[in-house]
Formats: C-alpha cells, structure tokens, sequence
C-alpha cells in the first residue's frame, strides 16, 4: 500500500468521455467533459491538479471507484524527455543536429562548444 496515495485526494466527477485524439509517441489526448451540476469544491480540485501528472481511471456507466481500489497502483515511470534535465535535453537535440550534417568537420564536442557560444552571445545581445 503506498502512503502518499492515503494523503492524496483522489479526484472523481461524473463525465463523458468527449474526444480521443491520437498523438505521436502513442500517447492520446483524452477530452472529458463533466456534468452540468459539479460542485465548487470538485472545480476547485481539479483547477488545483491541472497540468500535474497521475494516473487516470475512467469506469464506463453509473458507479464510482472506490479511492480504496486505488491504493495499489504502480509508481508512475517517466519518459526518456522527463528523465534528462533542460541542459542535458537540450545537449540531445544538438547532438542530433550534428548527427544530421552530411560530413560534420568538428568533432561534436567542438560543434555543440560553437553552438552554444552562439546562443550565449546572442541572449548577451538581449541583455545591452
């Protein structure tokens, strides 16, 4: 049983599911759109979760999860983009560009050196 679910408050509202959206990496866009009547404080909680991340569960016709039901989900695992810092992100997506040069001359460690000397200087630039 995982004690940070036991402190979490779990989210639940009468909805449909509106819209499903394919997106690439696999994932999908789920649109729900709840009742007309929602409570305030139901509002208030989802307003106070919006752009976290969790788990979604979804039960199809009138009944409602038991949060008890909940308490043995698996840990959520990130993907490869939320594991690397910014920099590192960032260090990833150059190294692709150079990757993508036909006969790179520089090696990439002088290649990514130039590059970020050029977006060094030119956020300098903003800074005068």
């Amino acid at each position: 049983m995982d004690s940070n679910i036991k402190n979490e408050k779990v989210l639940q509202a009468p909805c449909d599911l509106a819209k499903v959206e394919t997106m690439s990496k696999g994932k999908l866009k789920l649109i729900f759109v709840t009742q007309e009547l929602i409570q305030e404080e139901v509002k208030g909680n989802f307003l106070t979760a919006h752009e976290k991340f969790g788990w979604l569960n979804f039960l199809a016709g009138e009944n409602q999860i038991d949060a008890v039901d909940l308490l043995d989900l698996p840990k959520i695992k990130k993907s490869d983009d939320e594991k690397m810092s910014p920099s590192q992100l960032l260090k990833a997506v150059i190294f692709r560009l150079w990757e993508q040069k036909k006969k790179p001359t520089d090696t990439f460690e002088e290649y990514y050196r130039k590059h970020m000397e050029r977006v060094t200087n030119q956020y300098k630039e903003m800074l005068t």
